[in-house]
């Protein structure tokens, strides 16, 4: 789940697509790609599979990006805020969306790709906050504000200034730590995310707490090799001990999402076409 984007090509209007006998039922939609003009055409299916390879770009796409996950989207646009604001960044400011869909024009890509070259350069990235696996030194979680990454209706574990926290559903504190240990008190559950009971116990008071919720880690494979089962969920891992840095963020730390940016920008620019939200 997250934000991806596209940018369609100029093949349709070049010639340069397969033949297909659905074209006098092709039109241009409202979004600038391809469509049937009756929304309940019976051949929808054939028209899909002929957009998948009708021309050198699948789906007739010149530019297909993930850009990031919600979490890493609202970390760059709080980077964008921090390193000079809409005075600084209009164009970005009035053309990132704000949910999936949408388009920004062609027209501003390049003004676009200017203002992600002045977000480089700035010095002013403010801080995160990281939790480390203390045994594999691999980040765990990173954010620049408070975030929680693992919520149920009576538990949420997440990140912020002061470290690692564990809090009930009415927000009582229920542990907070800057270094703890972790050791699971039953296998996996059914559900590989939330897995738990879990005794999480502080190295600089000694404190533990019997968690009902493991703090996960990466995500590693099933037995049989594959990364998500039939059911689609995927499996964590969950680190033995973890600890919290404060460290400054970079323009590195969102190469992630910024060079993404920059192949639809520059795409946009080539097919005059805009870049669709999506």
């Amino acid at each position: 789940m997250g934000l991806d984007a596209s940018v369609r090509c100029n093949c349709w209007e070049r010639g340069l697509t397969r033949p297909t006998p659905l074209a006098s039922r092709i039109v241009i939609d409202e979004e600038g790609y391809p469509a049937l003009k009756d929304d309940d055409d019976p051949d929808f299916g054939m028209f899909w599979e002929w957009l998948q390879t009708c021309c050198v770009h699948p789906g007739m796409k010149q530019a297909h990006e993930h850009l990031a996950n919600w979490h890493g989207y609202r970390e760059f646009l709080q980077a964008l805020h921090q390193a000079g604001d809409a005075e600084r960044f209009p164009t970005l400011f009035d053309n990132l969306p704000e949910a999936n869909g949408g388009l920004a024009p062609a027209a501003v890509a390049s003004r676009m790709l200017a203002e992600l070259s002045d977000f480089e350069q700035s010095a002013r990235f403010g801080q995160r906050f990281v939790l480390l696996d203390s045994t594999s030194g691999d980040e765990l979680r990173s954010a620049s504000a408070s975030h929680e990454f693992v919520l149920t209706s009576e538990l949420r574990l997440g990140v912020d200034a002061e470290g690692f926290f564990v809090v009930s559903g009415d927000a009582d504190v229920l542990f907070r730590s800057k270094r703890f240990t972790q050791a699971l008190l039953a296998p996996e559950g059914s559900d590989p995310v939330r897995s738990g009971p879990a005794l999480l116990t502080d190295l600089d008071s000694g404190r533990s707490f019997r968690c009902a919720l493991a703090m996960p880690g990466p995500d590693i494979a099933w037995p049989d090799g594959r990364m998500q089962n039939d059911a689609g969920q995927c499996r964590s891992s969950y680190p033995t001990a973890v600890h919290f840095e404060m460290r400054d963020r970079t323009n590195a730390d969102f190469n992630y999402i910024v060079e993404p940016l920059r192949i639809l920008c520059s795409a946009a620019i080539e097919t005059g076409n805009p870049i669709r939200w999506s």
